[in-house]
């Protein structure tokens, strides 16, 4: 991971470069790989399980139910607004990883 971040850095120097993302399917709960890419001036796209829970409007929904719950709304816009093809999804919530 470290000699692929700085090969990275190394060949974006001098460019306006917009933030750089690294996904990791295990990076949620390994705290050290978070720090590392942190520290490499990446932003850590996780994935969690759908039974993990997160704080989310002062309540703490297991992933499944909010998943659930976004997609319950977004059937009732797309079935008022039958011209849109996609639906996005961004919310603010805490990943309760313990």
């Amino acid at each position: 991971m470290e000699e692929l971040a700085d090969f990275l850095n190394e060949i974006s120097k001098g460019y306006d470069k917009p933030e750089m993302f690294f996904s990791t399917d295990s990076g949620f709960n390994n705290a050290l790989l978070l720090k590392k890419i942190e520290e490499k001036g990446f932003v850590p796209i996780c994935v969690p399980k759908d039974n993990h829970c997160i704080t989310y409007k002062d309540k703490t929904p297991k992933i499944k139910e909010l998943k659930i719950y976004f997609e319950n709304k977004e059937q009732k816009y797309l079935s008022k607004n039958p011209d849109e093809t996609s639906f996005c999804w961004r919310i603010k919530a805490n990943y309760r990883m313990h």
